[in-house]
Protein backbone atom coordinates (compact mmCIF):
# COMPACT_ATOMS: atom_id res chain seq x y z
CA UNK A 1 0.00 0.00 0.00
CA UNK A 2 2.90 2.02 0.76
CA UNK A 3 4.66 1.52 -2.48
CA UNK A 4 0.99 2.46 -4.25
CA UNK A 5 1.36 5.26 -2.63
CA UNK A 6 4.71 6.71 -3.35
CA UNK A 7 4.27 5.32 -6.90
CA UNK A 8 1.27 7.38 -6.96
CA UNK A 9 3.83 10.57 -5.80
CA UNK A 10 6.29 10.47 -7.53
CA UNK A 11 3.61 10.32 -10.90
CA UNK A 12 1.60 13.24 -9.77
CA UNK A 13 5.12 14.97 -9.19
CA UNK A 14 6.50 14.47 -12.00
CA UNK A 15 3.55 15.66 -14.37
CA UNK A 16 3.52 19.01 -12.08
CA UNK A 17 6.85 19.02 -12.83
CA UNK A 18 6.68 19.09 -16.35
CA UNK A 19 3.56 21.53 -16.62
CA UNK A 20 5.76 24.08 -14.74
CA UNK A 21 9.11 23.52 -16.43
CA UNK A 22 6.46 24.20 -19.87
CA UNK A 23 5.17 26.67 -18.65
CA UNK A 24 8.56 28.59 -18.06
CA UNK A 25 10.23 27.39 -21.61
CA UNK A 26 12.32 24.62 -19.86
CA UNK A 27 12.78 22.19 -22.05
CA UNK A 28 10.63 18.62 -21.11
CA UNK A 29 13.64 16.33 -21.06
CA UNK A 30 14.97 18.02 -18.27
CA UNK A 31 14.88 15.63 -14.92
CA UNK A 32 13.46 16.49 -12.25
CA UNK A 33 13.94 14.93 -8.47
CA UNK A 34 10.87 12.48 -7.40
CA UNK A 35 9.50 13.97 -4.21
CA UNK A 36 7.02 11.78 -2.04
CA UNK A 37 3.30 12.75 -1.93
CA UNK A 38 3.50 13.09 1.82
CA UNK A 39 3.15 16.22 4.11
CA UNK A 40 5.78 17.29 3.23
CA UNK A 41 4.71 17.79 -0.33
CA UNK A 42 2.37 20.73 0.07
CA UNK A 43 5.19 22.80 1.33
CA UNK A 44 7.47 21.62 -1.81
CA UNK A 45 4.76 22.33 -3.94
CA UNK A 46 4.60 25.94 -2.62
CA UNK A 47 8.08 26.62 -2.96
CA UNK A 48 8.29 24.93 -6.57
CA UNK A 49 5.53 27.55 -7.00
CA UNK A 50 7.48 30.24 -5.56
CA UNK A 51 10.82 29.16 -7.49
CA UNK A 52 8.29 28.90 -10.84
CA UNK A 53 6.79 31.97 -10.28
CA UNK A 54 10.44 33.59 -9.58
CA UNK A 55 11.94 31.76 -12.76
CA UNK A 56 8.68 32.97 -14.79
CA UNK A 57 9.54 36.57 -14.05
CA UNK A 58 13.15 36.68 -14.56
CA UNK A 59 12.45 34.93 -17.97
CA UNK A 60 9.71 37.31 -18.60
CA UNK A 61 12.16 40.29 -17.96
CA UNK A 62 14.87 38.74 -19.75
CA UNK A 63 12.49 38.14 -23.01
CA UNK A 64 11.28 41.92 -22.56
CA UNK A 65 14.75 43.22 -22.31
CA UNK A 66 15.99 41.57 -25.13
CA UNK A 67 12.24 42.55 -27.25
CA UNK A 68 13.66 46.27 -26.21
CA UNK A 69 16.93 45.76 -26.76
CA UNK A 70 15.40 44.38 -30.33
CA UNK A 71 13.60 47.54 -30.61
CA UNK A 72 16.08 49.82 -29.87
CA UNK A 73 18.37 47.94 -32.53
CA UNK A 74 15.54 48.06 -35.23
CA UNK A 75 14.78 52.04 -34.41
CA UNK A 76 18.32 52.78 -34.46
CA UNK A 77 18.74 50.99 -37.58
CA UNK A 78 15.64 52.72 -39.52
CA UNK A 79 17.29 56.26 -40.32
CA UNK A 80 20.51 54.45 -41.54
CA UNK A 81 18.40 52.39 -44.03
CA UNK A 82 18.40 55.20 -46.67
CA UNK A 83 22.32 54.61 -46.65
CA UNK A 84 22.08 54.08 -50.19
CA UNK A 85 22.55 58.08 -50.76
CA UNK A 86 26.47 57.01 -50.12
CA UNK A 87 26.30 54.27 -51.95
CA UNK A 88 29.11 54.74 -54.52
CA UNK A 89 27.35 53.33 -57.44
CA UNK A 90 24.93 55.92 -56.90
CA UNK A 91 27.62 58.80 -56.99
CA UNK A 92 29.74 57.62 -59.49
CA UNK A 93 27.29 58.24 -62.36
CA UNK A 94 27.28 62.20 -61.54
CA UNK A 95 31.03 62.16 -61.13
CA UNK A 96 31.51 60.44 -64.47
CA UNK A 97 30.53 62.96 -66.87
CA UNK A 98 32.43 66.06 -64.85
CA UNK A 99 35.66 63.52 -65.85
CA UNK A 100 33.99 63.11 -69.12
CA UNK A 101 33.71 66.91 -69.89
CA UNK A 102 36.93 67.47 -68.63
CA UNK A 103 38.80 65.05 -71.09
CA UNK A 104 36.72 66.08 -73.98
CA UNK A 105 37.61 70.19 -73.62
CA UNK A 106 40.96 69.86 -73.20
CA UNK A 107 41.67 67.54 -76.54
CA UNK A 108 39.22 70.14 -78.64
CA UNK A 109 41.28 73.45 -77.79
CA UNK A 110 42.71 74.34 -81.28
CA UNK A 111 46.27 75.00 -82.02
CA UNK A 112 46.83 77.98 -82.73
CA UNK A 113 49.68 78.54 -85.78
CA UNK A 114 51.15 81.94 -85.87
CA UNK A 115 50.51 83.51 -89.61
CA UNK A 116 51.44 86.78 -91.24
CA UNK A 117 47.95 88.70 -91.72
CA UNK A 118 47.80 90.29 -94.76
CA UNK A 119 47.66 94.15 -95.14
CA UNK A 120 44.16 95.44 -95.82
CA UNK A 121 44.12 97.15 -99.05
CA UNK A 122 41.09 99.86 -99.17
CA UNK A 123 39.50 98.76 -102.47
CA UNK A 124 40.45 102.01 -104.43
CA UNK A 125 38.27 105.25 -104.71
CA UNK A 126 37.23 106.67 -108.67
CA UNK A 127 37.99 110.28 -109.29
CA UNK A 128 34.32 110.33 -109.52
CA UNK A 129 33.43 109.45 -105.60
CA UNK A 130 36.21 111.54 -104.69
CA UNK A 131 34.84 114.73 -106.85
CA UNK A 132 31.18 114.15 -105.60
CA UNK A 133 32.76 114.40 -102.47
CA UNK A 134 34.76 117.44 -102.74
CA UNK A 135 31.36 119.03 -104.38
CA UNK A 136 29.02 118.08 -101.20
CA UNK A 137 32.49 119.75 -98.61
CA UNK A 138 32.50 123.03 -101.04
CA UNK A 139 28.60 123.06 -101.50
CA UNK A 140 28.34 122.76 -97.75
CA UNK A 141 30.57 125.64 -96.83
CA UNK A 142 28.28 128.05 -98.50
CA UNK A 143 25.14 126.73 -97.37
CA UNK A 144 26.42 126.77 -93.68
CA UNK A 145 26.73 130.13 -93.45
CA UNK A 146 24.48 132.54 -92.51
CA UNK A 147 25.48 135.32 -94.47
CA UNK A 148 28.56 135.95 -97.22
CA UNK A 149 30.10 139.19 -98.67
CA UNK A 150 32.19 138.49 -101.90
CA UNK A 151 33.21 140.34 -105.16
CA UNK A 152 33.46 138.59 -108.10
CA UNK A 153 34.22 138.88 -111.61
CA UNK A 154 31.07 137.44 -114.31
CA UNK A 155 32.07 136.88 -117.65
CA UNK A 156 28.94 135.58 -120.38
CA UNK A 157 28.60 135.32 -124.35
CA UNK A 158 25.86 135.05 -125.51
CA UNK A 159 24.91 131.91 -127.58
CA UNK A 160 22.69 133.77 -130.43
CA UNK A 161 24.75 136.61 -131.57
CA UNK A 162 28.36 136.21 -129.71
CA UNK A 163 28.73 139.47 -128.10
CA UNK A 164 29.77 138.97 -124.46
CA UNK A 165 30.23 141.14 -121.61
CA UNK A 166 32.19 141.40 -118.45
CA UNK A 167 31.54 142.92 -114.72
CA UNK A 168 32.72 142.79 -111.30
CA UNK A 169 29.65 142.67 -109.27
CA UNK A 170 30.27 142.77 -104.99
CA UNK A 171 26.79 140.23 -103.75
CA UNK A 172 25.91 140.14 -100.24
CA UNK A 173 23.20 137.26 -99.33
CA UNK A 174 21.56 136.21 -95.89
CA UNK A 175 19.63 133.43 -95.05
CA UNK A 176 16.96 132.64 -95.90
CA UNK A 177 16.77 134.04 -98.99
CA UNK A 178 17.84 137.73 -98.99
CA UNK A 179 19.91 138.83 -101.99
CA UNK A 180 21.70 142.46 -102.69
CA UNK A 181 24.05 142.79 -105.85
CA UNK A 182 26.01 146.31 -106.92
CA UNK A 183 28.12 146.69 -109.83
CA UNK A 184 31.37 147.84 -109.53
CA UNK A 185 32.67 147.52 -113.53
CA UNK A 186 30.70 147.19 -116.84
CA UNK A 187 32.45 146.15 -119.76
CA UNK A 188 29.96 148.11 -122.40
CA UNK A 189 27.69 150.16 -120.32
CA UNK A 190 29.54 152.64 -117.84
CA UNK A 191 26.32 153.61 -117.12
CA UNK A 192 25.44 150.60 -115.05
CA UNK A 193 28.02 151.05 -112.83
CA UNK A 194 26.57 151.66 -109.38
CA UNK A 195 23.17 150.06 -109.92
CA UNK A 196 21.76 147.92 -107.26
CA UNK A 197 19.85 144.92 -107.54
CA UNK A 198 17.65 143.33 -104.27
CA UNK A 199 15.49 140.40 -104.28
CA UNK A 200 13.98 137.96 -102.58
CA UNK A 201 14.69 134.38 -103.46
CA UNK A 202 11.61 133.09 -104.40
CA UNK A 203 9.69 136.27 -105.68
CA UNK A 204 9.96 136.48 -108.55
CA UNK A 205 10.50 140.81 -107.96
CA UNK A 206 13.66 142.70 -107.64
CA UNK A 207 13.88 146.38 -106.70
CA UNK A 208 16.20 148.21 -109.05
CA UNK A 209 18.43 151.70 -108.32
CA UNK A 210 19.50 152.48 -111.62
CA UNK A 211 23.26 153.57 -112.02
CA UNK A 212 24.53 157.58 -113.31
CA UNK A 213 22.17 160.01 -113.56
CA UNK A 214 19.08 157.98 -112.68
CA UNK A 215 20.38 156.60 -109.79
CA UNK A 216 18.07 158.47 -107.50
CA UNK A 217 15.32 156.71 -108.12
CA UNK A 218 14.06 153.25 -107.62
CA UNK A 219 11.69 150.68 -109.21
CA UNK A 220 10.21 147.57 -108.84
CA UNK A 221 10.07 145.05 -111.46
CA UNK A 222 9.95 141.37 -112.69
CA UNK A 223 13.60 139.40 -112.65
CA UNK A 224 12.61 138.73 -116.07
CA UNK A 225 12.45 142.50 -117.16
CA UNK A 226 15.46 142.63 -120.08
CA UNK A 227 16.92 145.50 -118.17
CA UNK A 228 18.13 143.43 -115.71
CA UNK A 229 18.75 140.10 -116.94
CA UNK A 230 21.73 138.50 -118.40
CA UNK A 231 23.17 138.37 -122.34
CA UNK A 232 21.27 134.83 -122.56
CA UNK A 233 18.38 135.94 -120.39
CA UNK A 234 19.25 134.65 -117.42
CA UNK A 235 17.70 136.08 -113.83
CA UNK A 236 19.75 137.28 -111.08
CA UNK A 237 17.94 134.48 -109.29
CA UNK A 238 19.24 131.68 -111.43
CA UNK A 239 23.03 131.97 -110.86
CA UNK A 240 22.94 133.28 -106.96
CA UNK A 241 24.75 131.35 -104.07
CA UNK A 242 21.26 130.12 -102.87
CA UNK A 243 20.87 128.11 -106.65
CA UNK A 244 23.91 127.22 -107.47
CA UNK A 245 23.83 124.79 -103.82
CA UNK A 246 20.26 123.86 -104.81
CA UNK A 247 21.36 122.53 -107.57
CA UNK A 248 24.62 120.98 -107.15
CA UNK A 249 24.05 119.25 -104.11
CA UNK A 250 21.40 116.77 -106.55
CA UNK A 251 23.39 113.38 -106.51
CA UNK A 252 21.70 113.12 -109.77
CA UNK A 253 25.03 115.72 -110.72
CA UNK A 254 28.44 113.98 -110.83
CA UNK A 255 32.07 115.64 -110.57
CA UNK A 256 35.41 114.21 -111.62
CA UNK A 257 38.71 115.55 -110.47
CA UNK A 258 40.45 117.00 -113.77
CA UNK A 259 42.95 118.75 -112.80
CA UNK A 260 44.44 122.00 -111.43
CA UNK A 261 44.77 125.82 -112.63
CA UNK A 262 45.47 129.13 -111.45
CA UNK A 263 43.11 132.04 -110.21
CA UNK A 264 43.55 135.24 -109.09
CA UNK A 265 47.13 134.12 -108.30
CA UNK A 266 46.07 131.14 -106.27
CA UNK A 267 46.40 127.32 -107.64
CA UNK A 268 43.04 126.16 -107.57
CA UNK A 269 41.53 122.24 -108.42
CA UNK A 270 39.22 121.60 -110.63
CA UNK A 271 35.94 119.78 -110.79
CA UNK A 272 33.79 118.28 -114.30
CA UNK A 273 30.07 118.02 -113.17
CA UNK A 274 28.02 116.66 -115.36
CA UNK A 275 24.46 114.73 -115.22
CA UNK A 276 22.63 112.12 -116.72
CA UNK A 277 19.67 113.80 -117.48
CA UNK A 278 18.98 117.90 -119.03
CA UNK A 279 20.90 120.34 -116.88
CA UNK A 280 18.33 122.39 -115.24
CA UNK A 281 19.92 125.93 -115.31
CA UNK A 282 20.16 125.21 -119.23
CA UNK A 283 19.44 122.16 -121.29
CA UNK A 284 22.92 123.53 -123.39
CA UNK A 285 25.32 122.77 -121.12
CA UNK A 286 27.23 119.89 -121.64
CA UNK A 287 29.06 120.40 -118.24
CA UNK A 288 30.62 122.45 -115.93
CA UNK A 289 33.86 123.05 -114.24
CA UNK A 290 33.75 124.25 -110.57
CA UNK A 291 37.15 125.24 -109.06
CA UNK A 292 37.94 124.55 -105.49
CA UNK A 293 40.77 125.71 -102.71
CA UNK A 294 42.75 122.40 -102.01
CA UNK A 295 43.04 123.72 -98.34
CA UNK A 296 39.58 125.22 -97.38
CA UNK A 297 37.47 123.98 -100.20
CA UNK A 298 36.04 127.40 -101.08
CA UNK A 299 34.63 127.92 -104.32
CA UNK A 300 36.74 129.75 -106.90
CA UNK A 301 35.44 129.07 -110.06
CA UNK A 302 32.20 128.38 -112.22
CA UNK A 303 32.33 127.81 -115.42
CA UNK A 304 29.77 126.34 -118.23
CA UNK A 305 30.32 124.71 -121.57
CA UNK A 306 27.85 123.79 -124.03
CA UNK A 307 29.01 121.36 -126.80
CA UNK A 308 29.78 123.81 -129.72
CA UNK A 309 32.00 125.66 -127.52
CA UNK A 310 35.76 125.15 -126.25
CA UNK A 311 35.90 127.49 -123.90
CA UNK A 312 33.60 128.34 -121.54
CA UNK A 313 30.61 130.79 -122.51
CA UNK A 314 29.74 131.49 -118.74
CA UNK A 315 32.27 131.93 -116.14
CA UNK A 316 32.15 133.76 -113.02
CA UNK A 317 35.38 133.91 -110.71
CA UNK A 318 35.57 134.78 -106.93
CA UNK A 319 37.78 137.08 -105.79
CA UNK A 320 36.96 137.29 -102.13
CA UNK A 321 34.85 135.34 -99.86
CA UNK A 322 33.83 136.14 -96.37
CA UNK A 323 31.28 133.86 -94.20
CA UNK A 324 29.68 135.64 -91.54
CA UNK A 325 27.43 135.36 -88.91
CA UNK A 326 24.91 137.95 -89.98
CA UNK A 327 23.83 140.84 -92.15
CA UNK A 328 22.12 143.80 -90.77
CA UNK A 329 18.54 144.23 -92.82
CA UNK A 330 19.44 147.36 -93.90
CA UNK A 331 22.65 145.93 -95.97
CA UNK A 332 19.52 144.97 -98.58
CA UNK A 333 17.96 148.17 -99.31
CA UNK A 334 18.76 149.92 -102.30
Amino acid sequence: MIVAKKAISSLITSVISVFALTACGTSVNEQVPVVYYDALYANQQSQQQQQNSCCCQCNNQQNTQNNTQSNNQTSTATPTTPAVVNNPTTITPVKTPTTAVTEVVKPTTPTVVATTPKPLVAAPVSTASKGRQVLDKSMLIISSANAIETQIDKYEKNLKDGSSIQQSLTVWTKKPGSVKLEVTAHSSKASSVGAKVSYKVGTGKATVRPGGALSFITKEMDQTDDNITSPNEYTPEQVDFFSMVKRLSGQEYKADITGKTTVNGAEVYLLKVTTSSTNSFDARITHEVIGFDPKTFEVKLWEAYTAASEDAYFRITIKSFKALSDLPDSTFKV
